[in-house]
């Protein structure tokens, strides 16, 4: 079999998908406390300035009221979203592509002129989402892996692969 290799490019599919496995693997109380309170007070705010707009009580207090509404529930919505822009805006351009090369003992990870191996006995967890895997280490630190730029195997040969040479079983991130 030929050298499996993988390129990840760190469009804003594949950032919001990290930003959801990141959040659900490692801070899931966080993200569930910080969308309660946007959807909490967004709804609050909302119909609070809808009522008082509507009572006649005045319509600029009611406005001042649902602007901040409307922010927190935007915020709700599109939570991952705006994770994903954030992180974008902070990539530099030679973060964007990251190759991968799976050797016998080590992944061999290049990223612009620098590289970096990644033992497989490092592995911590092995993630599955619809777009990647996710490799995540001991130390907190996790590679992407890109499932529609593998070369030299398909992806049940990564898969198998990657369990062989880890000891790990993936598994599988459901995100809506």
């Amino acid at each position: 079999m030929a050298k499996i290799k993988t390129r990840t490019e760190y469009d804003f599919k594949h950032l919001v998908e990290l930003q959801q496995v990141a959040y659900r693997t490692f801070a899931a109380k966080q993200v569930l406390r910080k969308k309660a309170f946007c959807l909490a007070w967004g709804s609050c705010c909302l119909g609070m300035g809808a009522f008082i707009a509507s009572q006649g009580y005045g319509i600029i207090l009611g406005l001042l009221l649902m602007i901040p509404g409307v922010f927190l529930m935007l915020r709700y919505v599109f939570f991952y979203h705006l994770l994903a822009w954030g992180a974008s805006r902070n990539m530099k351009p030679e973060q964007r592509i990251n190759d991968f090369y799976f050797e016998e003992k080590h992944i061999l990870a290049c990223q612009g002129k620098e590289t970096a191996k990644y033992h497989y006995n490092q592995c911590y967890k092995l993630l599955e989402a619809e777009n990647s895997f996710y490799f995540i280490m001991n130390n907190g630190q996790g590679l992407v892996l890109d499932k529609q730029h593998i070369s030299g195997g398909s992806v049940n040969d990564l898969r198998r692969y990657l369990e062989d040479k880890t000891g790990e079983t993936f598994v599988r991130m459901k995100i809506k």
